[in-house]
C-alpha cells in the first residue's frame, strides 16, 4: 500500500505473506519512502516492517516530531543536508574525540538506513521539508572479497516540501495499517 502522492511524498508499505516464516509474529514485506517519484532505497529488499514501522512512528523520528528550525528549513537543499549531516555525525578531532551528536532531524528506519540512505525532516511553521540522500554504498574489496561501506564523494539530494497536515494524514493512516497487521 501507499500512502501519500508519490509525485511528491509517499511511504510504501506492503507485507509479503510468503516473506513470513509460519507461526511467527514477524511481518515481513516492503518499506520504502518516496521522494519526487524517486524510491529509496532503489532496490527491493525484505523490511522487517514491525521494526521499520515502529521506527517510523517513534516520537523521536523527525517525521513525527518535526523539529521547527527556520534557518536550515531556508538553505538550498544541499547546504542544508550537510549541515544536517554534520550535526547528527561530526568529525572527531583531537581536542573533541567523541562530539556531540544531534539526532533531531533523522527520518530513517533499518531498511532507509542498512541502504546508506540518510534522510532528515524539519519544519517551519505550517510546512515540513524531507531531504534524502544516499551517502555511502557497499562495495566489494577485490583484495579479499570482502563487502565494505564506502562514503560517496559526491550525493545527490532530493528534496520535498509538503505540509504538516498532509505529513500527519500519511502518518495517522499508517498507523492505522499498521494496527490493522497487529504486529
Amino acid at each position: 500500500m501507499i500512502f501519500g502522492n508519490p509525485s511528491t511524498f509517499a511511504i510504501l508499505i506492503e507485507e509479503i505473506p510468503l516473506w513470513n516464516p509460519d507461526n511467527t509474529t514477524f511481518h515481513n514485506g516492503l518499506f520504502h519512502y518516496i521522494l519526487n517519484e524517486e524510491i529509496y532505497p532503489e532496490k527491493l529488499g525484505i523490511a522487517t516492517l514491525s521494526i521499520d514501522i515502529n521506527m517510523l512512528l517513534d516520537p523521536s523520528n523527525a517525521l513525527v516530531s518535526q523539529p521547527e528550525e527556520s534557518y536550515y528549513f531556508s538553505l538550498p537543499a544541499d547546504e542544508a543536508f550537510k549541515k544536517i549531516y554534520d550535526l547528527t555525525y561530526p568529525e572527531s578531532t583531537v581536542e573533541n574525540e567523541y562530539p556531540e551528536q544531534i539526532f533531531s532531524y533523522k527520518a530513517d528506519t533499518v531498511n532507509i538506513t542498512d541502504a546508506g540512505i540518510q534522510t532528515f525532516a524539519l519544519a517551519n511553521s505550517s510546512k515540513v521539508r524531507i531531504l534524502a540522500a544516499r551517502t555511502c554504498k557497499l562495495t566489494k574489496n577485490p583484495k579479499n572479497g570482502y563487502y565494505q561501506w564506502q562514503d560517496l564523494k559526491q550525493i545527490r539530494v532530493n528534496e520535498v516540501i509538503l505540509s504538516r497536515i498532509e505529513l500527519n494524514l500519511i502518518l495517522e493512516n499508517i498507523k492505522k495499517y499498521y494496527s490493522f497487521l497487529n504486529v
